[in-house]
C-alpha cells in the first residue's frame, strides 16, 4: 500500500512550506541517512533528539535525489527546488502517527513480544518455525523501540495473514505510546530482569509498563515461576493466561530440561500427555527462548496431530541462532571468539560468561566488555557485581571499553 504525500501530509496534520510541487506516491520510511539505499518513493523523518538533528542531512538526502521531508523546523526551501517539506510539531510523533493510521487499514492476527531478554530471538525463532503456515510479517533486526516499532509495522500489506512484533520500554509512559501501534491479540513475556531499569522506580512498575502491551491482547503466554510477571498478570481479566513451568501448577507443566554436548532434550507435560522437543543449543538463554516459542506453538494448536508434532519437533532442532546473541566464530590465531554485543546487562553477561565457561577447547578466556549504561546500581555496586562474576569464571585476561 502506497500513500501520496498530500495524504501523509493530512495524515500527521502537517503544513507543507512550500507549495505542493512534487507527485509520487510514498512506499518507504526514512529516518536514518546511512541506511539510505534509493531515493524513489521515499520520505525522509528529520528525528531530533538530544544528540543530534535529522535536517543537518536533509542536504545530502537531496543530493543523493531525497524529495520528501518531515522537519519540525522551517527550511530555506529555495534550496531545495522540486521537493516537498512538510512541518510537524514533533517528527517522532508524526512517524508514529503516520504508522498507527497505517495499522488500522489492516486486520491480522498479531504477536506483541515484551520482556528484559529474549525478544528479538523469540520474534526471529517463531519466525522459523511458522514461515510455512503463515505469510508472516515481523520487527527487523531488534527493531521495538518508540522509533523501532512504526518502521516494523509500516512493512504490513496484503499478503500478510500474521505479525510478529517486538516491543521495549526504558522508562514509563512509553508503552502506551507503542501498543496502539501493534495491536496485538497474543502476548508473550519472555522474561523480567535488570535491562532498562534505570528508568523505573521497580520491577514491579516496570512489568507494569511492559504489560500495556496486552492491553488488547486476548491471551498472554509467560513463565509462571517469574513472581513479578504472575502476581500482577494474574490480576488481568478476560484475558486467557498461557502459563508454563517447571512446577505442577502451570498448563505446560513439569518442565524437564536434559543437556548434552551440543542439544537440549526439553520435556513437558501437556494436556494429559507427555511431549517433548530437542533443540541444538545448550545455554540456559536459549532453552527458556525455545520453551517460550514452543507454548506458543501450543497455543495456536499447531501441535494437533502427530504429523504436525513431528514436523514441528523437526524444525526445533533445526533451529538457527540470531547474530550478535551467543554467536561461536572461528578467530584468528586458533581461538574461538563468542560474540554477545547484542544486549548489554548483567543478566546477558551471565548468561554469556556461563557460555564461555561451556566452551573447554581453550584455557585462557578473555572478556570485552563495554559500559553498562542501564542499571539500577549505582556504578560500585554495578561493577563490583561484574568484578565477582569474573573472578568466579576464571577469566584469564578483560578489556575494558569506555569510561
Amino acid at each position: 500500500m502506497m500513500y501520496s504525500i498530500q495524504q501523509i501530509a493530512e495524515i500527521i496534520n502537517g503544513n507543507f512550506l512550500n507549495p505542493y510541487t512534487y507527485h509520487t506516491d510514498i512506499q518507504d520510511l526514512l529516518y536514518d541517512s546511512r541506511q539510505f539505499n534509493q531515493s524513489e518513493n521515499v520520505v525522509f523523518f528529520a528525528l531530533t533528539s538530544t544528540r543530534n538533528n535529522g535536517t543537518k542531512y536533509i542536504s545530502e538526502l537531496y543530493n543523493k535525489g531525497i524529495r520528501h521531508f518531515i522537519v519540525e523546523s522551517n527550511i530555506t526551501v529555495t534550496n531545495y527546488p522540486n521537493a516537498n517539506f512538510i512541518k510537524v510539531a514533533n517528527t517522532t510523533f508524526a512517524l508514529q502517527t503516520l504508522a498507527k493510521f497505517h495499522r488500522k487499514q489492516f486486520y491480522l492476527p498479531t504477536i506483541g513480544i515484551t520482556g528484559s531478554n529474549g525478544k528479538t530471538i523469540v520474534k526471529e525463532w517463531l519466525y522459523q518455525l511458522l514461515n510455512t503456515d503463515y505469510q508472516v510479517v515481523r520487527s527487523p533486526k531488534s527493531y521495538n523501540s518508540q522509533i523501532g516499532v512504526p518502521v516494523s509495522v509500516w512493512q504490513i500489506n496484503e499478503t500478510h495473514d500474521l505479525a510478529i512484533f517486538e516491543a521495549g520500554v526504558s522508562k514509563q509512559g512509553e508503552m502506551s505510546m507503542i501498543e496502539p501501534l501493534i495491536q496485538c491479540n497474543v502476548g508473550i513475556f519472555t522474561n523480567i530482569g535488570d535491562a532498562h531499569s534505570k528508568g523505573f522506580a521497580s520491577i514491579e512498575e516496570k512489568v507494569k509498563e511492559k504489560s500495556l502491551l496486552f492491553k488488547n491482547a486476548h491471551a498472554i503466554i509467560y513463565c509462571k515461576d517469574y513472581d513479578a510477571i504472575h502476581n500482577h498478570l494474574k490480576t488481568f481479566e478476560n484475558k486467557e493466561l498461557f502459563t508454563w513451568s517447571g512446577g505442577n501448577d502451570a498448563i505446560l507443566s513439569n518442565v524437564r530440561i536434559k543437556k548434552t554436548s551440543q542439544q537440549t532434550f526439553i520435556a513437558a507435560h501437556y494436556r494429559k500427555r507427555n511431549i517433548q522437543i530437542i533443540i541444538p543449543f545448550i545455554d540456559d538463554a536459549s532453552i527458556e527462548n525455545a520453551i517460550n516459542c514452543w507454548a506458543v506453538l501450543l497455543f495456536l494448536r499447531i501441535q494437533r496431530t502427530n504429523k504436525f508434532q513431528n514436523r514441528i519437533q523437526h524444525k526445533f532442532l533445526n533451529l538457527s541462532g540470531v547474530t550478535m546473541r551467543l554467536e561461536l566464530k572461528a578467530a584468528f590465531n586458533n581461538s574461538t571468539l563468542i560474540n554477545d554485543s547484542y544486549s548489554a546487562d548483567l543478566n546477558a553477561l551471565a548468561i554469556a560468561l556461563i557460555f564461555l565457561t561451556q566452551q573447554s577447547t581453550h584455557q585462557k578466556r578473555t572478556v570485552i566488555l563495554s559500559d553498562i549504561l542501564q542499571s539500577t546500581l549505582s556504578k560500585e555496586q554495578l561493577y563490583n557485581q561484574i568484578a565477582q562474576m569474573l573472578i568466579q569464571k576464571n577469566i584469564s585476561k578483560l578489556i575494558a571499553i569506555g569510561d
